[in-house]
């Protein structure tokens, strides 16, 4: 059985193939949700940080 993935993506491969200007990745998505992602990180790291300490 083939998949039908390839398929449903070849208006976008023909898109990306025939403008220049069009960005195959999602820089623009990972730009915008990567403050987030790291808030949330350093809020962990620090909370780990002052319960170590307050363990001591």
């Amino acid at each position: 059985m083939r998949s039908a993935t390839p398929l449903s993506r070849w208006a976008g491969l023909r898109l990306f193939l025939g403008d220049g200007r069009v960005e195959i990745d999602s820089n623009i998505v990972e730009c915008a949700i990567r403050p987030l992602a790291l808030n949330r990180i350093n809020r962990s790291s620090l909370a780990r940080t002052a319960a170590a300490s307050i363990g001591r």
